[in-house]
């Protein structure tokens, strides 16, 4: 994952962003949690997208030319002769921004099924005889 995803880079999502005021209402309601959770739904989100954007920023800066000034585009090497010919700092850095990519991503796909469905709960609940879109990552 470390070497063999390429760099991608993420969309301005700024203003992909839940308005908490307007979200209000859900206090007084069975479901008080919900706002929080959904915080953190959102900030799990963010982490995820910046933690994209750093590992690719990173390698399109900094990896990708030391492949091409060292001619190790397309070449496999084992994992301890890569890691001498990028140098240590370089592909420590690659391997943690994975790592990191890789947490926030599937920490952010393994909970969002479970905040929808709480807040479709809560809107059946909340508003019957509404329609109400369902979603699955599959």
């Amino acid at each position: 994952l470390a070497f063999n995803l390429p760099a991608m880079m993420t969309n301005e999502f700024d203003d992909l962003v839940q308005n908490y005021e307007e979200l209000s209402f859900i206090l007084s309601s069975d479901y008080p949690n919900l706002v929080l959770e959904l915080s953190i739904e959102q900030e799990k989100y963010e982490q995820a997208i910046k933690s994209i954007t750093a590992r690719s920023e990173f390698l399109l800066k900094e990896f990708q030319p030391i492949l091409e000034n060292r001619g190790l585009n397309k070449k496999e090497f084992p994992k301890d002769e890569f890691k001498k010919l990028l140098g240590e700092r370089v592909f420590e850095t690659c391997f943690n921004y994975s790592k990191d990519m890789k947490m926030h991503v599937i920490s952010t796909c393994d909970s969002l099924p479970n905040t929808l469905r709480k807040v479709r709960e809560y809107g059946l609940k909340e508003f019957p005889g509404e329609k109400f879109l369902n979603y699955s990552l599959v």
